[in-house]
């Protein structure tokens, strides 16, 4: 147990340790290189991750004209009473009714942040109104059972605080479960990306949520509208993706430091740098690519580094480049979906693209083990702003 006290006084003594740390180091036991040659092949994967994670964010989106681009916001804040996300932009680069995506799967629109009021950010935080919130503007949208059936288009909006399928081409139920994208109507001028993933069909029975006692409706209750279930967890989210201004992306805060041979030990380990030089807890730790892992606490002259993982999904490639969002325990997983010992798994970063956090080392029923990549404690290593 670490209590408050003892941790302020080991950042004392860590200014001690920085200036001494050197013949400290070679007082102690000296650390184990890493094998060089596993090292090099966890640096190509890295470098390859940026690509493949961007490009699993940014599918299906794209930007309307060539005064706006897609950026990558990160999610601050889920209000899930609300549906709504509270996104970090920069400052006059969004428009309201700008669509939110992640993964190819559209998740909502920015939305005014008050009322009635026009701006849609303020102090660099944006809202997003999800599907099923009010103000979420109505979608055109189709979905189809199987590539020889007829296509069966809809509106999809808000009802009941749920989106609700709305004014359908042709008097047929979707089976339980399908799924559902957004369609092209850019001729009506409606410049929303066709094809982005909406979410899974379901049936509700009218007056569902109305028996006492959660009672299961009788076969020949009268069936409701068919709703729209949500297909990622806005809770598991780091980032998003949406259209701004050219050039608007934020820039990050970033220092370079170095690992200390002192005050280091498996599962923790300890940087010469602190809140003086802009270093905060939850800031990233990477070398080469590689997530070194999370700030747990910064002092004022040295920081506490975690090797865990940041939160949100974590993104696993298999041989083809195909990539999955997932957790670490089997509940997470995609639906029909298992990971290959050896796969890379990702996390990212909205300027550095996907950083290799490790390698599947082990599969079983409850979840997938992590094989954490080698890093070098004699080279610097870079803390970033998440």
């Amino acid at each position: 147990m670490e209590w408050a006290p003892l941790r302020g006084a080991e950042q004392v003594l860590s200014r001690v340790f920085a200036i001494s740390d050197g013949l400290l180091g070679g007082l102690l036991p000296e650390p184990a290189l890493p094998d060089q040659e596993r090292r090099v092949d966890d640096l190509w994967v890295a470098q390859q991750a940026h690509g493949a994670w961007l490009n699993a964010l940014t599918t299906g989106a794209r930007p309307t004209d060539e005064r706006r681009e897609l950026v990558l916001a990160p999610v601050l804040e889920v209000l899930d009473s609300r549906k709504e996300l509270i996104v970090g932009v920069a400052p006059g680069s969004v428009q309201a009714d700008t669509p939110v995506t992640h993964q190819g799967v559209l998740l909502g629109f920015v939305r005014p942040w008050r009322r009635g009021d026009p701006a849609v950010e303020v102090a660099g935080r944006a809202r997003v109104a999800l599907l099923g919130h009010g103000q979420a503007r109505p979608v055109a949208a189709v979905w189809k059972a199987s590539e020889a059936s007829d296509a069966v288009h809809f509106v999809l909006r808000t009802r009941e605080r749920a989106p609700t399928l709305v004014h359908s081409s042709l008097d047929l139920d979707p089976p339980q479960g399908q799924l559902a994208w957004t369609r092209d109507v850019s001729l009506l001028g409606d410049d929303l990306p066709p094809g982005l993933l909406l979410g899974r069909l379901t049936h509700r029975d009218a007056g569902q949520g109305d028996q006492p006692g959660g009672g299961v409706a009788s076969p020949d209750r009268e069936r409701g509208p068919d709703i729209l279930e949500p297909v990622l967890d806005p809770n598991q989210l780091g980032y998003v993706v949406l259209e701004a201004s050219v050039g608007s992306a934020q820039d990050c805060r970033r220092s370079v430091g170095h690992l200390m041979h002192s005050g280091s030990r498996l599962g923790r380990l300890r940087l010469d740098i602190g809140a003086w030089q802009g270093v905060q807890a939850g800031d990233l730790v990477v070398q080469d690519g590689v997530l070194v892992g999370v700030v747990q606490t910064a002092g004022p002259w040295s920081s506490i580094v975690h090797r865990g993982l940041p939160p949100g999904k974590l993104l696993v490639v298999d041989e083809n480049g195909e990539v999955v969002p997932t957790g670490l325990e089997a509940a997470d997983w995609p639906a029909d979906w298992r990971p290959t010992v050896g796969q890379p798994v990702l996390s990212g970063h909205r300027e550095l693209g996907g950083l290799l956090v490790g390698s599947v080392d082990s599969v079983g029923p409850d979840g997938f083990g992590l094989r954490v990549p080698l890093i070098d404690g004699e080279l610097p290593v870079t803390v970033i702003e998440r």
